[in-house]
């Protein structure tokens, strides 16, 4: 993630985003480890 930052940052980007599925818990703890904040939140409902 740090490489992909960095890489983002040296392309003139100044935001870089990501997704991840709501029950992935230990990506969404890295994530938030490395500074990111839910920005997001979308909702899903199987058809039957």
């Amino acid at each position: 993630m740090l490489l992909a930052e960095r890489h983002a940052l040296e392309a003139g980007e100044r935001l870089i985003e990501l997704h991840v599925f709501a029950g992935n818990t230990p990506a969404i703890r890295l994530y938030e480890s490395l500074g990111y904040r839910t920005t997001l939140l979308n909702s899903a409902k199987p058809l039957l």
